[in-house]
């Protein structure tokens, strides 16, 4: 098959999956979100780092997917996931924006109102202080 376009070229940064949780979560059990997000960016930096690595653990949870198309896959996954699993607020508002028209909701919702990056953002620096 021939790559036609990419479309990240043409959608820029739009983030294509995510994590939630709840609000009661991150007040309640702050450990657990932290340990999840710990782990999840740990598991993009090793697979970032160590593609050769990645693809045998890719081939053992996908037996019946060939090399050669996981191969592809994992450098798709990689051209498009973030560094360290953040995404830019401008970003994030956008997504909102976009939403809110579409849902014909006229009052303005702030990003603060639908998102905390302040968990991720205090396991990212932790994880950086490390490295």
């Amino acid at each position: 098959m021939r790559n036609l376009v990419w479309l990240g070229d043409i959608l820029g940064d739009t983030p294509s999956n995510g994590l939630s949780t709840s609000v009661k979560k991150l007040k309640e059990r702050p450990d657990q979100v932290a340990r999840f997000l710990r782990a999840s960016v740990r598991s993009m930096i090793y697979t970032r780092e160590h593609k050769q690595e990645a693809l045998p653990i890719l081939m053992k949870e996908f037996p019946g997917l060939e090399r050669n198309t996981l191969a592809g896959t994992l450098d798709f996954y990689l051209k498009a996931m973030s560094p360290d699993g953040r995404v830019s607020d401008a970003v994030v508002q956008n997504i909102v924006n976009e939403q809110r028209e579409l849902l014909g909701v006229n009052t303005e919702i702030p990003l603060s109102q639908v998102a905390d990056f302040a968990p991720l953002n205090r396991v990212v620096k932790e994880i950086d202080s490390g490295r």
